[in-house]
């Protein structure tokens, strides 16, 4: 275990969701394409991409790679963040677990 973790608050970036032929994530100037948009939940929106991303979510300021993201108040969130935005328990979900390293 890394006990020396950074825990500084770290920059939420502007991300937002572009609909249309080919929608796309755009954060931080960088377009990814999205796949698949999931029903919302709580209003809420999870995405599948194109491609892993590497980000510092703001909410559990933990370093993530992940293909599928949320965005809340315009910032990238990782998936047990999201889990936890929308009431559920992270970890232990039937796709495997939710947990970023």
């Amino acid at each position: 275990m890394d006990v020396q973790r950074d825990r500084r608050t770290l920059p939420a970036w502007p991300a937002r969701f572009l609909a249309g032929s080919r929608p796309r994530i755009v954060c931080a100037g960088r377009a990814v394409e999205v796949l698949t948009v999931y029903r919302p939940a709580q209003r809420l929106h999870l995405y599948s991409l194109a491609e892993l991303i590497v980000f510092a979510c703001p909410r559990c300021r933990e370093q993530c790679e992940s293909a599928i993201v949320a965005i809340v108040q315009r910032a990238l969130i990782c998936p047990p963040c999201y889990a936890g935005e929308i009431g559920l328990r992270p970890g232990g979900n039937v796709s495997g677990d939710l947990w970023c390293a």
